[in-house]
């Protein structure tokens, strides 16, 4: 029984060791809703935990949110190792996606504005991420 708990134990811990995290800086957002459009120099900033999914960098939210997984994208000729990571609310038909250019260390994040409160629109934001 011991040693089962302990293999238990191990397996949890090495699954957990194989999480990549980043801290992903926002250099640039651009919003496009119902109101018109604004393009902004800051904010908000990322932290993305493969495992955990990804969060706002902010002490008010804590929670991770979404699902993330490493997969390749085509870039021209050759693959290009990416972050993908996505998060799709309740039933106002708005969704957040965030990818990271691991070769680069750049990141895109959308959001598509459902009727959530600030009306229908898009939102998107990109910058450059570094890995912990």
């Amino acid at each position: 029984m011991n040693k089962l708990l302990t293999t238990i134990t191990l397996l949890c811990f090495s699954v957990a060791a194989n999480a990549d995290v980043w801290f992903c800086e926002t250099v640039v957002q651009a919003l496009l809703d119902d109101e018109g459009g604004s393009v902004y120099d800051t904010s908000p900033d990322f932290i993305i935990d493969t495992d955990q999914g990804f969060r706002i960098l902010t002490p008010l939210v804590q929670v991770y949110r979404g699902s993330c997984r490493q997969t390749f994208g085509e870039l021209l000729i050759e693959r290009t190792p990416l972050i993908f990571c996505e998060w799709t609310f309740g039933s106002s038909l708005s969704a957040e996606m965030l990818i990271i250019n691991v070769g680069l260390e750049t990141f895109t994040y959308t959001e598509l504005l459902g009727n959530g409160g600030f009306g229908k629109g898009v939102s998107t934001a990109s910058g450059t991420c570094t890995k912990a």
